[in-house]
């Protein structure tokens, strides 16, 4: 399978309750960074997705575009997500960007950046401090 089928099949397999799915995209020396956290090795990033994944109840991702260059991928995506926490547990959708690259040893990915707007995948999201944070956005633009 090539590397942009692999990076759209398991982002969207998997699903909290499944690490195999990370086997199968992920290098063991897997060094992952998004606006929260920076992880080294999949065994730290099986724990972090695993929590971070707690309370969705469904995640999908819709790929925009990816650009390979080389062993190096740029996919921009809108990830739509249902979790109770946030947005009173009803879908929203977050546009975000990663870079990826994949190990030419293992053919796995080996670096995987995540970027996104915090804000408006959890701040904006929270009761309460959502709306806040939503006026804070509208007086800066």
């Amino acid at each position: 399978m090539k590397h942009k089928e692999l990076i759209i099949k398991c982002f969207n397999e998997y699903n909290g309750k499944n690490p195999e799915v990370l086997d199968e995209l992920y290098d063991p020396k897997i060094l992952f960074e998004d606006p929260l956290i920076k992880v080294k090795g999949l065994k730290n990033l099986k724990k972090y997705y695993k929590h971070a994944y707690s309370t969705v109840s469904s995640i999908d991702f819709d790929f925009k575009n990816i650009i390979a260059s080389d062993n190096v991928y740029t996919c921009e995506w809108d990830m739509t997500l249902t979790a109770k926490p946030l947005n009173c547990g009803k879908p929203y959708t977050v546009r975000g960007l990663s870079l990826i690259t994949f190990s030419k040893e293992s053919s796995k990915i080996i670096k995987h950046n995540d970027y996104l707007d915090i804000g408006d995948m959890v701040y904006e999201r929270l009761p309460l401090f959502g709306s806040l944070i939503k006026k804070i956005k509208s007086r800066l633009s």
